[in-house]
C-alpha cells in the first residue's frame, strides 16, 4: 500500500500516479517539475483529486508522478482551505473549518519518524477508479 505522509514543506499535494485511491485521474495540462533529494528532476504527468470527500475537488488537487513512492499530503494546502492541523509527539489531526476531523494519522515511532495519515474510510466507496482512457 502506498503511504500518505503529512508534509509541511510542500505547497501542494504530490503523489504516486498509480495509487488507486485517487479520484478523477486525468492528464495534467500544466505539468510542473520538482527537484528530488538526489538532485534529479521529476515532471508530473497527471492530476487527480484526493479522496477527502469533505473538501471541494478544486481544493483537493494532487499532482501525480510516475516515480513517487508515497503521497505527500500538503498541510499548507489544507490550511489554505481553512483547515487546522494539530501535531503532537505521536498524532496528527486535521479539522475542516467546521471542526470536523477530516484526516488523522500517527507518527512513525521508528525509522522516518514522519506523520502517516489515512484517508477517510468512507471515501473508499466514492473513489472513481481510472479508466483505460484516463491512464494515457
Amino acid at each position: 500500500m502506498i503511504k500518505n505522509i503529512a508534509d509541511t514543506g510542500t505547497d501542494q499535494h504530490y503523489g504516486n500516479r498509480h495509487d488507486p485511491r485517487h479520484r478523477n485521474v486525468q492528464p495534467d495540462s500544466q505539468p510542473i517539475a520538482v527537484a528530488m533529494p538526489n538532485a534529479d528532476t521529476e515532471t508530473n504527468s497527471h492530476v487527480a483529486t484526493l479522496p477527502i470527500p469533505t473538501l471541494q475537488p478544486k481544493d483537493n488537487q494532487i499532482k501525480l508522478f510516475d516515480n513517487f513512492q508515497h503521497n505527500l499530503v500538503s498541510v499548507g494546502q489544507l490550511c489554505d482551505q481553512d483547515c487546522t492541523a494539530h501535531f503532537s509527539k505521536t498524532d496528527l489531526q486535521v479539522n475542516n473549518n467546521h471542526g470536523t476531523t477530516i484526516l488523522h494519522g500517527k507518527r512513525n515511532p521508528h525509522g522516518d519518524r514522519l506523520w502517516h495519515v489515512d484517508f477517510p474510510e468512507h471515501s473508499a466507496n466514492a473513489i472513481n477508479k481510472p479508466t483505460g482512457a484516463q491512464l494515457v
